[in-house]
């Protein structure tokens, strides 16, 4: 029998295993492309990792960038996107105000250590969108062998989630043919 290995923190590469580019990695973005009719647009994937999504943006033919918390995920990222990524964190973005139609908080808030923190980070995603953020986030009660990753700090239920988030941005429908529709929001700012 496998033994799942606990992981503790980002700079763990255990942490970054994974296969490099999963078919998801594109089909995602495409869905997201088409949703927001993105063309001429730029889209800003905070906590992104290696640059999985990144790549499959720019694979589509939109601009898209990248800020990682973690070394080891730019260090190891991918090599065709690593100029597009920065080190920072969610809750001070270096980015000026307004400068993406589209950001990404996928699978990021429930890593955040405190409810001050998720604040801050919808703050900043507010303060550098023009107009969209998509959210996907695993919400308690939900997806329980999520909460197996010491890496997850906050464990609330979707009600918990969409309060936060509708205190920064109002809240639109999610289509139900989004890949893991039920854990995913999106935030327009108004």
């Amino acid at each position: 029998m496998a033994v799942r290995a606990v992981v503790e923190t980002y700079e763990d590469p255990l942490y970054w295993e994974q296969p490099k580019l999963e078919q998801k990695h594109y089909f995602m973005p495409l869905q997201w492309i088409n949703y927001f009719e993105l063309t001429n647009d730029k889209v800003l994937d905070v906590g992104c990792g290696t640059g999985f999504f990144i790549h499959g943006f720019v694979y589509h033919g939109v601009d898209c960038y990248g800020v990682e918390k973690s070394k080891y995920a730019i260090e190891h990222c991918d090599p065709e996107v690593k100029d597009r990524i920065q080190e920072g964190s969610a809750t001070a973005l270096p980015h000026h105000d307004n400068s993406f139609d589209l950001v990404l908080l996928l699978d990021l808030l429930e890593h955040l250590e405190t409810k001050e923190e998720v604040e801050k980070a919808l703050q900043e995603a507010r303060r550098v969108t023009k107009k969209y953020v998509l959210f996907s986030i695993p919400f308690l009660g939900e997806n329980a062998d999520l909460f197996n990753d010491k890496t997850h700090r906050i464990f609330k239920v979707r009600e918990w989630w969409v309060y936060q988030i509708s205190k920064w941005f109002k809240l639109l429908h999610t289509p139900k043919h989004f890949y893991w529709a039920h854990g995913i929001l999106i935030g327009v700012k108004e």
